[in-house]
């Protein structure tokens, strides 16, 4: 009896180890009810290539940067995260073990309403050794601040996302973008329904989305985000 009950212990506990081990991705709990989304071409983060993961729930980011928040927390890791706006951010830790950043960043599923989840992995090496500077085809200003890009490609094609922080106000950033858009060949699009303090450019096949938004803490800052569709 003794006997197995033990074995229905270690039973018990083997499975449940089985299922914490699966519910990690990268180092990172999986979010709940979340669907995988598949991206044949991979993903980079400034030019590096990342061991990442991608997801759609149909929470808003709030909730999903909540959610990666408190169950980093519960774990007794040193949480690091950031707002680059309404639309997008990240969540994670830093692992000494393996010298990685383990990333939750999240952003708008403009298509849903929801929230795309990309779980990521790499060393921070990578980011700090090599310089990062806006993609020489996109729209840039004189001083662009804390540039992050983002690159995926899948059977649909490849999409970029560039976001950084621009010097003025609105009105003088939007002035910029639309005079460097101008020397590189893009044009305004027919379709401008993409909201307030925003631009819809286009150049042949792709497209290009820019939203703007005033920094509340200085009325001198933009932060601005690029979404390129080719």
């Amino acid at each position: 009896m003794g006997r197995s009950f033990a074995i229905a212990l270690l039973a018990t506990s083997f499975a449940a180890l089985c299922a914490a081990e699966e519910a990690d991705i990268l180092g990172l709990p999986s979010y709940p009810e979340s669907a995988p989304v598949r991206i044949d071409g991979g993903l980079k983060t400034n030019n590096v290539p990342l061991s990442a993961r991608t997801f759609r729930t149909p929470d808003d980011i709030r909730t999903v940067m909540a959610y990666y928040h408190r169950s980093l927390k519960a774990r007794g890791l040193e949480v690091v995260s950031h707002n680059f706006g309404p639309n997008k951010g990240y969540v994670g830790y830093y692992d000494p073990a393996s010298e990685t950043m383990r990333l939750a960043t999240v952003m708008a599923d403009t298509n849903t309403g929801g929230a795309l989840i990309i779980l990521s992995s790499m060393n921070p090496k990578s980011l700090v050794e090599k310089p990062i500077t806006i993609p020489a085809d996109l729209p840039t200003v004189a001083t662009p601040l804390q540039v992050v890009t983002n690159e995926s490609e899948d059977a649909r094609g490849r999409s970029r996302t560039v976001s950084f922080v621009a010097q003025g106000n609105i009105e003088k950033v939007t002035a910029e973008l639309l005079s460097s858009a101008q020397e590189k060949g893009w044009h305004a699009a027919r379709d401008q329904n993409a909201g307030p303090n925003a631009l819809v450019l286009a150049r042949g096949k792709k497209r290009c989305i820019i939203r703007m938004l005033a920094d509340t803490a200085s009325s001198a800052a933009v932060t601005v985000t690029m979404l390129v569709f080719e």
